[in-house]
């Protein structure tokens, strides 16, 4: 299942020019932390509730995640990895978890996460649903096959939070994988949220912690 797991941390964050400062150099910028249970960010005065007993993944571990499944997913696509290369400075995985420790003999590993980019150098992107449709292009200029991804986004609204959502399935060593990638701009910065699971049952459950996505300052 090492592919799969590459694959699903593969997130389409390379909208913006190589030419910006790092994303941690923002004045006051936030990676968020993780307590009882829940994530919370102040920068994007966001939270999120984690299901007990899921596994959150550090930074470090997080990093070299994404930095793995862009490889594979770009494969021997110059162009896309050079693209991945120059989103490094300009974006964040602010949480990834899992639902299974890495070495559970399961068939997958449900997981989700949050991801921030600065989009200080892309001024064409000035909703989740320009940020979607650019992250639509990168995925389609990859190896990966795609049984199904959205043309249109549909706009959801979470707890006063306003995403526009995409969804796409693969089928990777004989499993169907969905995803479905949430996007928001918010203070000059893309958010996007993204699930991954491969039945309802999983589905459900990653719904659930959709649900809970919420302002951390209630208005």
């Amino acid at each position: 299942m090492k592919k799969i797991n590459l694959f699903i941390l593969l997130v389409a964050l390379v909208v913006t020019s190589c030419n910006n400062k790092p994303i941690i150099e923002e004045e006051g910028f936030d990676y968020g932390a993780v307590k009882n249970n829940r994530y919370t960010n102040r920068f994007f005065d966001i939270q999120i509730a984690i299901p007990q007993n899921w596994v959150v993944q550090t930074q470090e571990q997080s990093k070299e995640l994404m930095k793995e499944g862009a490889e594979f997913v770009a494969g021997d696509n110059e162009k896309m990895k050079a693209a991945i290369k120059a989103s490094e400075v300009n974006s964040a995985s602010l949480l990834t978890v899992f639902q299974y420790k890495e070495g559970i003999a399961e068939i997958f590993n449900p997981s989700f996460m949050l991801v921030a980019e600065s989009l200080k150098r892309a001024p064409g992107v000035r909703s989740g649903e320009d940020y979607l449709s650019q992250s639509r292009k990168l995925l389609l200029s990859g190896q990966v096959q795609y049984k199904h991804i959205d043309e249109n986004f549909k706009k959801v609204r979470v707890n006063g939070w306003e995403f526009y959502a995409m969804n796409l399935a693969i089928e990777m060593e004989g499993v169907s994988i969905y995803q479905t990638y949430m996007a928001t701009v918010k203070d000059g910065f893309a958010l996007c949220f993204i699930y991954s699971y491969n039945d309802e049952e999983q589905k459900a459950q990653l719904e659930k912690v959709v649900q809970s996505i919420d302002y951390y300052k209630k208005k």
